[in-house]
């Protein structure tokens, strides 16, 4: 989601991330962003940015969905121009 974007930047500052953090904050967001959780209803349950990090829910376990949606091809394509994106 695209909202409250201060709100997250506040929260994000707060945590103040190192590497390792930073990292594990990365991988729980790739975890998050193919779980069939976030992929129900259309993406109606992803929680707001700042919620997500102020909860620390890059720590929760998330059910991996069968199509899994690669970031980098995903903006290596917008990139490109390309319309149709394998998601």
């Amino acid at each position: 989601r695209k909202r409250n974007k201060f709100d997250a930047m506040q929260v994000w500052n707060t945590l103040n991330p190192d590497d390792e953090l930073f990292e594990a904050i990365m991988a729980g967001l790739d975890k998050a962003i193919n779980s069939k959780e976030w992929k129900e209803q259309e993406g109606r349950f992803i929680p707001y940015p700042a919620t997500w990090l102020r909860k620390s829910r890059w720590l929760d376990e998330y059910t991996e969905d069968e199509i899994h949606f690669d970031r980098f091809e995903y903006m290596m394509n917008m990139r490109k121009g390309i319309d149709k994106v394998n998601i």
